[in-house]
């Protein structure tokens, strides 16, 4: 699978999002990105395995990645649950974007999964994925 946005629509997409201003909380800096993007490619292989719902991929993508998440072929869970990051690499081309890939071992096969993660109030939003 291969769903990207060029950066002007990632931005448009990120554009459409309003953000809510509380009086007095902070939003911190995001998370370590790799490991974050080690455990967000573990819970996208595992809800195309069928072993966990996709909507709980929802708020972690943009509106369009996950219409074409939900657009993919779910395969009929096999044995238990035993995906797990073996490793990932990370580059920051700037301090609110992070590019990570990440391998996946699952039951059959191991999967590449690369992500670019952009920033969004305080957390991580996944602005295009690549699946192999």
């Amino acid at each position: 699978m291969s769903t990207s946005l060029t950066r002007g629509q990632a931005e448009q997409a990120m554009s459409r999002f309003t953000p809510v201003v509380v009086p007095g909380l902070r939003l911190g800096d995001p998370p370590e990105p790799g490991e974050w993007a080690a455990s967000l490619a573990r819970a996208l292989i595992e809800a195309l395995l069928g072993h966990r719902p996709r909507a709980q991929l929802r708020r972690w993508f943009l509106p369009e990645l996950y219409s074409a998440i939900e657009s993919l072929r779910v395969v009929a869970p096999v044995g238990p649950l035993p995906c797990r990051p073996l490793h990932w690499r990370v580059c920051s081309p700037s301090s609110r974007v992070s590019e990570v890939a990440v391998t996946i071992a699952a039951p059959t096969r191991n999967y590449a999964v690369a992500l670019r993660l952009e920033e969004y109030r305080g957390r991580w939003m996944a602005t295009a994925l690549e699946l192999a």
